[in-house]
């Protein structure tokens, strides 16, 4: 099997991408967001639907910042 350098996470993304943070568990613990975008109010809808689909989370709700970092 052929071995790959080690990428972190910070250089896998592009300047305008998005990024989710997982557990070991599967539970969304965070959310990569682009520095120049980090004063937006609000995640795009994209982001949101999936953030609901699968973990139940809308992250652009205030009650669940202490949930995502």
């Amino acid at each position: 099997m052929a071995r790959h350098d080690y990428m972190g996470f910070s250089e896998t993304l592009e300047e305008d991408d998005y990024g989710l943070i997982i557990d070991k568990d599967g539970n969304i613990k965070g959310i990569w967001v682009p520095l120049h975008l980090e004063d937006v109010q609000e995640l795009p809808q994209n982001i949101v639907n999936a953030c609901k689909l699968y973990f139940d989370v809308d992250p652009n709700d205030e009650s669940n910042y202490q949930t995502i970092h």
